[in-house]
Parts: C-alpha cells; structure tokens; sequence
C-alpha cells in the first residue's frame, strides 16, 4: 500500500503531527523510530525538573483543543487529573510531560519503534523508505529526527566515560564523590547539572562552572517576549531577510536559552546554605566571560582544560577529573537523504524551508519532504522549541490535504511588527 505520509523519527515533533493525523481514518501515514520505545531526554530529566511552557502547549491542544492525545487527556486516562490540579503545578515536571509523550506513542497504532531508517529514494513519483529489510513507498516524507549534540572539535577525539554531552549525564552510573568537575555551558541543562551536583549527598571536589556569557542569566518568559512565540510573528519573521533574521535571533536567544529564575535562585540559596550554615569550604568556581580553548589528556587520566578569560583575554589552565558539555544541539542534514542530496537545495548547508516546513527541492510539485524543528534560521525563535509545535503540525497537515484543516491564523498580536 502507497502510504499518504511517512514519518522518519519519533520525537515531540513528529509526534504531535501523527496526533493531529490519528483522527482521519482515510489517511495513510505510518512513523518510524530507530530506537525500541518511545523515550525522551531521559538522560537530563532531574526529579525537580520543570517544563518550560505551559501544558496548554502540548503535543496538540493550541491546534485541537478536542484532540484525545491531549495532556488533559492523558492526565485524565491515567486516574490523576484531579490530584494534578489540587496539587497547583505552575506547570508540568519534565518526568511527567515524558510519560505523557510515552503513552501518546504507545497509543498510536501508526508509530513503529526499532526501525532505523537508512535510505531515501525517490523514483517513479515515490519516496521510497528503507529501514531494516522492510521498505515502505509514499507520496510525501516528513522528517524529525532531532539534533546532533554539539561536540567542540578539541573534545571529540576525548569524548568518553570522562568527557560527554549533558544529555547523556544520567546515564552516567558515576560517582562524583570528590571528583573535579567541569561543567561548560552557561544555559538551563548546566545550571540543572551544576544545581544537582551542589545537592547531592556526595559532593565532589571541585566543580568548575564555565560559560562565555557574561552571567548566569535568567530566561525572558515575559509576556511581551511570549509575542516572538505567536503564529503571527513567525509569519513576519519569514519575511525578513537573512541578516536581521540572524541579528534578531541573537538578540531574542535569553528568550529561549535563559535558566530559568527559580532554579538560579535555589542555587544560590545551597550555595549560601553550604557555605554558612554547613560551613562547608566553597568547592565552586563560576567562571563567565570565559570560554575553554584546548583539552588535553594527563597521565593520570585527567583532563588539563585550557580556559580564556574573555575579559582579559588571558589564559590559564585547571586539570578536572570529568567534564560536562552542555553546548546545545546542531542541525544536521541526515546521511540516509544521500541518493537525493542532488535534487535537495541548501544554503550554509541547511535546508531551504517554505512557509509550509517543506524545504526547497527538485522534485514533483505534489511530492514534499517536510522537517521539524530545522528551521530556526528560517521561522525564527520558536522553532526548536515546544511552544508552537502544534501550530506548525497544523501547518504541515493543512499542506499535505491541500485545504485548511486546521484553523492556524487567529491571534492578533499586541506588537505591530508590521507597520
């Protein structure tokens, strides 16, 4: 059977357009994940951890309040909805938003777990998806496969038990007891490391808190700044060109990539505690404006970091036993789009992405490769993040049925941007 849709990957992305197609009976779309079950960064979920949105911004209610893969809808099924609201959560843990991802993919027949895909082909007016032994043909392919982790060119030869990306931090069985510790990155995932490592029982040594911002800043959740997460700025931002597309980014990034202010203020209230109440010899060095240049590997297994002062621009060197790279995530274009990287168009080695989220190729006019959450440079801020997701799955399926399905053009900001 020719299938309508096939969707490569099974993140949040992908996941909330295979809930906003559940419905349409007639339509054929199946999802592939390489990994055997659903799971989300497990290894950077932290008992405390909270969602930065609203649950109104899950997988599907800002598109299809009625939707049956709601968070309200899961809350419900699984027998807690009322003592998650007398409870009085401003928002979601992080744990409990990953098991209503988990049971969303449990409970749609159309995704497929353990199947990695591995070649892309278009022939004959089809896009033919291989995974495993298995093919599946189909008039259109969406792809959200999610970010590379972003490894700094010195760490990758090094990158190991020692030297790893913070989403991999709880998967790590290690014990930190009197270990020197370096953590690189001034954003939420560092803060949320550095804030378990000072609370944990076994403390270790030293722990280095390394970032080339200026401070540990906060995220703009304010109302005002929420505007740049409306469908209505995403549409002007579109238009803009490439250099005040990048200059905005810039200028918006704490909107997005801020810690947020609870967290910063529990972390210093422990690094307080520790210091006066406990009388415990302060084992932290914040160190922003700084950026590390170099590792090296010691005899001993240590690590030497080479570290610029961005300020003085002078150097200096620490030697730490673990380092944590909480340095974002890249885009990437997928290796199993090889046999048609010829017809795919790209700019600075990124996808050309239409107002659609299809991207810009060389093929039949009815025949779309769409991406999710690889369209920063294009959308705007919004895009990597879970705020307009299920605005963006409504885009999608509005294209691929060629009428409007979804309503996707109803809020009238209170910034003008236009005039």
């Amino acid at each position: 059977m020719i299938q309508d849709l096939v969707g490569i990957g099974i993140g949040p992305s992908n996941l909330s357009l295979a809930s906003l197609l559940y419905k349409f009976e007639d339509y054929q779309y199946k999802f592939l994940e390489a990994k055997k079950e659903f799971h989300w960064h497990k290894g950077l979920i932290f008992k405390e951890s909270n969602l930065k949105v609203t649950v109104v911004k899950d997988l599907v209610m800002l598109a299809d309040p009625t939707n049956k893969f709601s968070f309200i809808s899961f809350l419900h099924d699984t027998g807690r909805i009322y003592k998650y609201l007398n409870s009085k959560f401003d928002t979601a843990r992080l744990k409990e938003f990953e098991q209503y991802l988990t049971w969303v993919a449990k409970n749609n027949k159309n995704c497929i777990y353990g199947a990695g895909v591995h070649e892309v082909k278009f022939e004959e007016g089809h896009f033919y998806t291989r995974y495993n032994d298995q093919k599946l043909i189909s008039k259109n392919i969406v792809v959200g496969i999610g970010n590379k982790p972003n490894i700094p060119s010195f760490c990758r030869s090094l990158k190991g038990d020692q030297i790893f990306h913070c989403i991999n931090f709880l998967h790590k069985k290690t014990s930190f007891k009197n270990k020197r510790i370096a953590i690189i990155g001034g954003g939420q995932s560092g803060a949320e490391i550095f804030s378990h490592l000072i609370h944990d029982n076994e403390l270790p040594s030293e722990v280095h808190w390394i970032s080339r911002r200026e401070n540990l800043l906060p995220i703009d959740d304010s109302s005002f700044a929420n505007e740049w997460f409306m469908p209505s700025y995403v549409k002007t931002f579109y238009g803009l060109d490439s250099d005040t597309k990048s200059d905005l980014l810039q200028k918006q990034k704490m909107s997005s990539d801020g810690i947020h202010f609870d967290l910063l203020k529990k972390i210093y209230q422990k690094m307080y505690e520790l210091e006066f109440l406990d009388e415990t010899r302060p084992f932290w060095n914040l160190l922003m404006s700084h950026e590390m240049t170099n590792v090296i590997k010691n005899s001993d297994n240590s690590y030497q970091m080479q570290i610029r002062n961005n300020l003085t621009k002078e150097f200096k060197t620490i030697d730490v036993d673990y380092i944590v790279l909480c340095t974002g995530f890249r885009n990437h274009v997928p290796d199993f789009f090889e046999n048609i990287m010829d017809r795919i168009q790209l700019s600075d080695n990124k996808f050309i992405v239409n107002e659609d989220f299809s991207i810009q190729w060389e093929g039949e006019e009815n025949r779309k490769i769409y991406v999710q959450n690889n369209a920063l440079s294009s959308m705007g801020i919004s895009d990597p993040n879970l705020s307009l997701m299920a605005w963006r799955s409504s885009i999608i399926v509005n294209s691929l049925m060629d009428k409007e399905v979804y309503k996707t053009q109803f809020d009238k900001p209170l910034i003008n941007w236009n005039e």
